[in-house]
This record gives C-alpha cells, sequence and structure tokens, in this order.
C-alpha cells in the first residue's frame, strides 16, 4: 500500500511539474515584421499579453531564415557587445549572433527586449556561428525543484524515466488540440470582421488585377492628394535621410520629375511612404506599419490593408477576396474606377515596408537647432565660454535664445549684459551656485564703444576673472561679423585670442537647415504667402551676400516675396531693401515718413495720443498719431507688433532707413535731433579718403560735422553717453586747436 502510495505522490508531482515546463512555453509566433521603436514594443507586448513565468515579451530575426521573424515570451535577460538578438532556428528560444565587423552592432551590453534600437539585427543574415544564453527559465525551475523534499525527487527521479515519455506524449497532443481550437476561433474572428486572413488560399487569376488595382489607386491617391511643389519641398527637408536609405533612387527619381504624371514612374514602396509620410492623411486610427483597427474603414486604414495585401502576394499568401473586393469597392465610389490602361504591371514591383522618414533638422519651440546651436551647447560644457559670431541677420540673437532657454530649464540663473561684461557683473554672477552671464551685441550692434582699448581691457579682465573662478559660471557672447573684424583690426582683444577654441560660427548653415529655416518662418507668417519651390530657393542662396545673414533674407522673402524673393536681393539684400525704401519715399512720402518715424522712436504706443514732437517735428510737419496707426498695417513686412506696441522687427532695417533718409531728404542731417544717439554712433565714421568704408557705415565729412556738432554734443550730454575712442572724436578733440 504504501508503494502505490508514494507512487501515487510521485506521478502527481511529476505531472505538476512537467505541466509547469508546458506552461513556461515561449508562444513563439511567427510575424512579419518586429518593432522598430518603443511605442511600438510597447504596444505590441499588450497584445502578446505575456505572463509569469514568462512576463516578458521579446521580438527578433529568426536564425537562418532571412526577413523573417517572430515574437516570444521570457525572461528578461542581457546581451553582450557584439551579439544581435534573435530566435533559434530549430527551438524558437533566445538566441544571438555576432555581429562585431558590422556597422550598427551594439557597442555595450544591453536587454533583448532592447533589441528595436539596432536595427542592424532585424537585417543581419544569420550565418555566424553562435551560442545559445543560459536561459534563466531553468534556472529559476532548479531553484524551485531544489526547494523540494529530498526524498521526494528520489522517487522521483526513478519513476521519470518509465512516464516522462508518455505523459510529454500526452502533454504535447493536449497542447495541439487547445492550439487548434484557439487557432479556428482566431480564423473565424477575422472572417467575421473582414481582416486578412494568413493562410494559402486557392489561387484565383482574376487576383493578381485586384492587387495591381489596388496598387494602381495608391499612385492615384498620391497624386491626387499632395501637391506637386510641396511635396517635394517636404522630400528636400527629409534627403539627407533618405539619401542614407535605401531609398535613395527613388529620391533621385523624384527630384528629376517635372510634373505629377511622373509620380506614376515610382514603386508602389516610395508611393506608399510617400503617403503615410508628406501627405498628411488625417483619419488613420492607429499607427502606420500596424494593422489597422477592426471598424476603421478610413482612406488611412485602406491603404494600410492595401500594404498587408500587396506584401502578402509577394509572400505567396492570398487574402480573403472579399476584403480586397470591398477597399476597391469602396474606393471606386469615392474616386471612380482606374483606366485599364493604367493598372500597374506588379513584376516591376516588390514588396512595401514602412519607412518613418525622419527630418533632417529638428524644430523645438519654433527654433531650428542648427549645428550651430549644438556647437555652442559643447562649448559651453566644455570650455565654460562661447563666443557666437555671424554677419548682421544670421539669427544669433534667435539661438543666443534658444541656448539661454535650455540653461534656464536646467535650473541656471541668467545675467543678461548691455554691450560688455564688466565688473558688475562679478557681483551679479556670485548671487547663485549656477550662473550664465549673457552679453548679445557684445560692443553694440555696430560697435558704439569698440574703439577703447582701455575699455575692451577692462572686459578682458573681468571675464578671465570669471571664468577662472572656482564659482559654476559659463559666459555666452554675440557679436556681429562686422564688430568683431573692426575690433581684430584697429585694436584686437585678447579675449578672442585666448578662446579661438570657443569660437562658434553661425553663418554656417547647411541646405536642410537653410529649408527649415525658410518653412518655419513661414508658419509664422500672416496671411500666408503662396509656396515657393525650395529648389528655386537653393538656386537663388547659392551664391547669397556675405554681408546679410539667410534667416534675414528668407524672412524678408516671406515678408514681401515679389520683390525679395529673388536672386537681385540675394546677392545685395542690404542695397535692394535701401533701394525699396527710396522708391516708397518717393511714391508715399507718408507711408515712409511713419516708417521713419517708429525707427527714430524706437517704440510706437498705438494707444497714446500724442507722438514724440521732438522726433516727429524734426522731418515732418503733417505727422501725427492717427496717420502712424493708419500706415502700420500697411508697413507690417518690417514691423513687430506685440499688443499695441510697434517696433521694426530687425536693426538691418533700421540700417537701411537711416542711409535712405540721409540720400533721400534735403535737410539730411536733422536725422540727429530725431533718431537714437547710440544708433547714431554706431554708423558715423569721420571722412578718411584712404580708408575703405563698411556699407552700413555713414562717412561725415569735417564740414558737415561742424554744422552739427553743437547739436552732437548735446544729444550726447543728455544721453550721458561716453565716446572715449570713437572715431569722432578726432573731431571734437579739434574744437580746441
Amino acid at each position: 500500500m504504501a508503494i502505490t502510495f508514494n507512487t501515487c505522490c510521485s506521478l502527481l508531482l511529476v505531472l505538476l511539474t512537467l505541466l509547469k515546463f508546458g506552461a513556461c512555453d515561449n508562444r513563439f509566433k511567427k510575424v512579419k515584421f518586429c518593432p522598430v521603436n518603443e511605442e511600438q514594443w510597447k504596444h505590441r507586448a499588450q497584445m502578446k499579453s505575456c505572463q509569469d513565468p514568462t512576463p516578458d515579451f521579446m521580438c527578433a530575426a529568426i536564425k537562418k531564415h532571412q526577413g523573417q521573424f517572430g515574437e516570444i515570451c521570457i525572461i528578461r535577460q542581457l546581451l553582450l557587445e557584439g551579439q544581435c538578438a534573435a530566435l533559434n532556428a530549430y527551438s524558437y528560444n533566445l538566441d544571438y549572433t555576432y555581429c562585431s565587423s558590422l556597422p550598427g552592432c551594439p557597442s555595450e551590453p544591453y536587454l533583448a527586449s532592447d533589441v528595436y534600437k539596432y536595427p542592424l539585427c532585424y537585417n543581419i543574415t544569420f550565418s555566424q556561428p553562435s551560442t545559445t544564453p543560459p536561459s534563466l527559465n531553468v534556472t529559476v525551475l532548479q531553484n524551485r525543484n531544489s526547494e523540494l523534499n529530498e526524498t521526494v525527487i528520489i522517487v522521483i527521479l526513478t519513476l521519470v524515466l518509465f512516464l516522462v515519455v508518455s505523459l510529454t506524449l500526452s502533454l504535447f497532443m493536449w497542447r495541439k488540440n487547445i492550439y487548434a481550437v484557439m487557432k479556428r476561433s482566431d480564423s473565424q474572428k477575422q472572417e467575421e470582421v473582414g481582416l486578412l486572413k494568413k493562410r494559402r488560399c486557392k489561387k484565383d487569376a482574376s487576383y493578381p488585377q485586384k492587387v495591381s488595382i489596388l496598387g494602381t489607386y495608391l499612385k492615384y491617391r498620391l497624386i491626387s492628394i499632395c501637391d506637386f511643389t510641396e511635396l517635394r519641398n517636404k522630400i528636400y527637408l527629409h534627403s539627407q535621410f533618405l539619401q542614407n536609405q535605401a531609398a535613395k533612387d527613388n529620391f533621385d527619381k523624384v527630384m528629376n520629375m517635372h510634373s505629377e504624371n511622373d509620380l506614376k514612374m515610382l514603386d508602389l514602396n516610395m508611393v506608399y511612404n510617400l503617403l503615410v509620410n508628406f501627405c498628411d492623411i488625417p483619419d488613420l486610427l492607429s499607427e502606420w506599419g500596424i494593422i489597422p483597427d477592426i471598424d476603421d474603414v478610413s482612406n488611412g486604414a485602406d491603404i494600410e490593408r492595401i500594404r498587408m495585401i500587396v506584401n502578402d502576394y509577394f509572400d505567396g499568401y492570398y487574402c480573403n477576396y472579399a476584403n480586397a473586393d470591398e477597399i476597391i469597392k469602396r474606393w471606386t465610389e469615392a474616386f471612380g474606377e482606374i483606366p485599364l490602361s493604367d493598372v500597374i504591371d506588379l513584376s516591376q514591383e516588390s514588396k512595401i515596408n514602412y519607412l518613418e522618414m525622419k527630418p533632417d533638422c529638428n524644430v523645438k519651440n519654433g527654433v531650428v537647432v542648427t549645428r550651430a546651436i549644438e556647437h555652442i551647447l559643447k562649448k559651453m560644457e566644455s570650455t565654460n565660454i562661447a563666443i557666437c559670431k555671424g554677419a548682421i541677420g544670421c539669427g544669433k540673437t534667435t539661438a543666443l535664445d534658444y541656448v539661454i532657454g535650455v540653461f534656464k530649464d536646467e535650473g541656471w540663473q541668467i545675467e543678461c549684459m548691455d554691450e560688455f561684461i564688466d565688473e558688475s557683473c562679478i557681483d551679479r554672477a556670485l548671487k547663485s551656485n549656477k550662473t550664465v552671464l549673457y552679453c548679445d551685441n557684445y560692443c553694440g550692434s555696430f560697435g558704439c564703444h569698440m574703439f577703447s582699448q582701455e575699455v575692451l581691457a577692462r572686459n578682458e579682465r573681468t571675464i578671465e576673472a570669471i571664468l577662472s573662478s572656482e564659482r559654476n559660471i559659463r559666459v555666452l557672447i554675440g557679436i556681429h561679423n562686422h564688430v568683431y573684424d573692426e575690433i581684430n583690426s584697429t585694436i584686437s582683444h585678447r579675449c578672442f585670442l585666448q578662446h579661438t577654441n570657443s569660437l562658434v560660427d553661425l553663418d554656417r548653415l547647411s541646405e536642410s537647415e537653410l529649408l527649415w529655416i525658410y518653412k518655419t518662418q513661414g508658419e509664422k507668417c500672416t496671411p500666408k504667402q503662396e509656396t515657393k519651390s525650395y529648389e528655386d530657393l537653393l538656386a537663388m542662396t547659392n551664391r547669397r551676400s556675405d554681408l546679410v545673414g539667410i534667416p534675414f533674407q528668407t524672412m524678408m522673402m516671406h515678408a514681401l516675396p515679389d520683390i525679395y524673393f529673388s536672386k537681385a536681393f540675394c546677392n545685395d539684400p542690404f542695397q535692394i531693401i535701401t533701394e525699396h525704401f527710396k522708391m516708397l519715399c518717393r511714391q508715399d512720402k507718408r507711408k515712409f515718413d511713419s516708417l521713419l518715424y517708429i525707427m527714430c522712436a524706437m517704440i510706437f504706443d498705438q494707444n497714446a495720443e500724442e507722438l514724440d514732437q521732438r522726433v516727429a517735428s524734426a522731418f515732418s510737419n503733417y505727422l501725427d498719431t492717427y496717420l502712424v496707426k493708419y500706415y502700420v498695417k500697411e508697413l507690417a513686412p518690417f514691423l513687430k507688433i506685440e499688443d499695441n506696441c510697434v517696433e521694426l522687427n530687425h536693426e538691418l532695417i533700421a540700417i537701411a532707413i537711416f542711409h535712405t533718409f540721409l540720400e533721400v531728404f534735403r535737410n539730411r542731417w536733422s536725422i540727429f535731433n530725431a533718431c537714437d544717439m547710440r544708433k547714431t554712433l554706431e554708423l558715423i565714421r569721420p571722412q578718411d579718403e584712404n580708408r575703405t568704408y563698411h556699407p552700413f557705415d555713414v562717412p561725415l565729412s569735417r564740414i558737415s560735422f561742424e554744422s552739427i556738432r553743437l547739436t552732437l554734443e548735446t544729444r550726447i550730454g543728455d544721453a550721458n553717453m561716453k565716446m572715449e575712442g570713437h572715431p569722432l572724436m578726432k573731431y571734437f578733440n579739434e574744437k580746441g586747436r
């Protein structure tokens, strides 16, 4: 009786153990593709619903079967560098293959569930020798078995030799029956909702033509939905990405096309990816590259189903004919029939693979994050100082404001300086453990005080004292090229010489960065302007002037495309703007006077009852608040309007207005009574026959100076400005001679 009891106990324990092994089955399922990002991975893991004792989802390529994938349930495992996660070709358990000699191979240990971060592991040919990693499942079971009573283990080992074969066979048959029932249930459910059936069907002579019609519809939708110019523009914005991918041949084809009908020459793979990436299809409920929701019969869902039908066809699988017919029926009713002469030839096509086309630049908070901005952040981190220089209109202030925003988000204290970083900055910097000293327009927009060696020397000592301190202080400087060059040519700046490694050139823009800046500016424009060809834009800016930065040029192209979207403007933007203002002054002097007033007053308050009479009376007898307000809307391309405050949208506009006034008005020097004195001094230079002037310079002869000496002395005194080192002191010092 005791033997019978022990035998029964042994049988029960063996059965429970083997059932436990059965429960640990990896639930292998063959799939067409594996997730390519974290979001898709989480979605598939949720659909798989892996449970203890193998709670973690895994998807990988199957070894020795190129292009085939499978998903299983595992216990999370760690793979070493140089190993690509894969599934064993026979057991479908987690395996790996070596890839260290290939680019894109994992360079550090990683979790198997992070394999999607290494696209190489999905595409590699699995022919290299490999070793199956130790299974954590076995370890877990061994730990559990070690807890069994020693006597019971001896009994189990004695009887397992007789029972394992019969019990394993019974268990296998039981699981096979369960799997068959589940498969039949899934198939019935798919038939009820009209989804694709993943099984071979009897071939139908008309089926290839149906697939051809669906593929042709994709090409028709691309032509119908996407504006040809906008499509080419979007491809330009992704050109670097596309040319580095397998789509390079198709990219070249699109760039050489001249009409919408030429799009029919593209293969289905490119047509599908252009549709889903660039044509703003709004009504897809799920993600691209994933089986659409059951109840989703939108155009986007049908586009995704067509991709699956085409791929099934090339894989030798055939979908539910009725499902293809349903899509053809819906699209025929919505878009009309396809002429048989236009139906594509499937022998010239291949499978469709979803490709998420990534832009060449990132746009954050409305700012294109160029390589120059990334370099500024790196310089600030490695050397604690970044000196950012570029032509006027290069986007310097925009770039520096973005960098300051990054530091603010990280908890840094920001201290802004005007023109110089002097001794007063040190006390301000010590108020916080993390401080950024920020000086845009170093030495002024055009260098008001830059000529004083003493001032620059004090500034140099302050910067060096700050950088040599033990406090966590960073320095961010922005300076225009013409100021930087004149300092180095006349005085030199030791700070610049000592920190050449901290210089960042803001004028260096790639074609993609240029186009993204143009696109981002266009999105902010009101009213919206007609879309221009990016190809034409690149051709015009290919030989652009170095005097003015490209962001300013593209901004003006959006503001007044009929005038500024031209090669002439790109070749000499300052001259074209000045000529435009001269013409405006001749055609509508009141409008120009209103613009001139806004420039001189710097800010025009539309709620003000009266104008600043000192400014207005310097050049006009009839100007009043109502007249200036009337012209604000017409002058909008040159203005920045916030609430009721109006100012010029760029300092280059002010310089052009200043030059226009001096060339057109009879009483040209009256502008010194009206214009901001600091701006005036930044532009005036004493006349010197031996000197070559910058285009922004305003040469002032000694005779002209004497006629306005008193005005200048009064205005400079009222503004309490220091003139030490300014070239104009040459004339002032002659008074006592």
